[in-house]
Formats: C-alpha cells, sequence, structure tokens
C-alpha cells in the first residue's frame, strides 16, 4: 500500500455527547473536502459511545472527555477520550469498514490515533491544563473550550 501523503482534513463539530454521567465535547474528521459528517454513522457512533457508560465508570473520572469521529480514507474510526484522576487520559478505539460504516469493532492497542486525530488530542490536552488549572468552574470551561480550526 503507498504511503499516504498529509494534507489538511476537516474538522465539523458534533456537538457535546454523554456516555453516562461523563460529558464529551464531540468532533469529526473528514477526509474527504467539501462533505460533511454521515448524519447515520454519527447518531451510530454517539449510541456506542453511550453504551461506553460502564466502562468509564469503571474508573475514577473528572466527568469529561471528547469524542472523535473520523471518516478516513480506509475505514471510520471512533475514540472516547475521557480524564480521570491525576490528569491522565483513557482511551476506547473503534474501527468500521467503509463498505458497512455502522458496525464498529472494538479495537485493542497498539492503535492510538493519526496524524490528524493527533491535532485535536493535543487541543484538548491544552484545554484541559488551560481549564482545570483556572479558577472558576474549570468542568464547564473545558467544555466550553472548544477546537478553534475547521481542519487540521
Amino acid at each position: 500500500m503507498a504511503r499516504e501523503r498529509w494534507t489538511p482534513r476537516t474538522v465539523r463539530r458534533l456537538g457535546q455527547w454523554t456516555s453516562g454521567t461523563t460529558s464529551l465535547k464531540a468532533y469529526a474528521i473528514l477526509a474527504e473536502p467539501g462533505t460533511e459528517p454521515d448524519a447515520a454513522i454519527a447518531a451510530r457512533a454517539a449510541e456506542i459511545v453511550a453504551g461506553a457508560g460502564s466502562q468509564i465508570a469503571a474508573t475514577a473520572q473528572e466527568g469529561i472527555g471528547f469524542v472523535i469521529l473520523h471518516q478516513g480514507r480506509e475505514g471510520v474510526w471512533l475514540l472516547l477520550h475521557w480524564w480521570i484522576d491525576g490528569g491522565i487520559c483513557a482511551q476506547l478505539l473503534w474501527r468500521s469498514a467503509l463498505a458497512d460504516p455502522l458496525v464498529f469493532t472494538p479495537l485493542g492497542r497498539p492503535m492510538m490515533a493519526c496524524v490528524w486525530e493527533l491535532a485535536l488530542i493535543d487541543h484538548e490536552r491544552r484545554a484541559y491544563v488551560r481549564s482545570l488549572s483556572a479558577p472558576g468552574d474549570g468542568v464547564a470551561t473545558y467544555l466550553q473550550d472548544i477546537y478553534p480550526q475547521d481542519f487540521c
């Protein structure tokens, strides 16, 4: 397989999702320029994230996190991140094939994130530090600190 050259990808905000008692900022990354997130894929992803609440609840947590739904060229990726005590970011990861994008399969390690997803992860790390080190309601501040660009 030929190595894919990096080019910017579109980022769209999907609003706020929840998983159990965890509030999550949701984003979509789109490989195809000029497209919007597929509504059926986003709805299915939101269902999967909501259903992961028991896995999230198993860890001591901050009650906040973020989701990345990446409609890529080789598949659809769903990354669920939440913050646990000590400033640690936990992750669950799923993938679906382009031919059947509503059927997500959980993935284990060593997978983590691609170069486009890492741009959002970097923003979320910085948002966490900014929000929870400042005076006031750090959780509310974090949830309002959205990735500011339309590309990554």
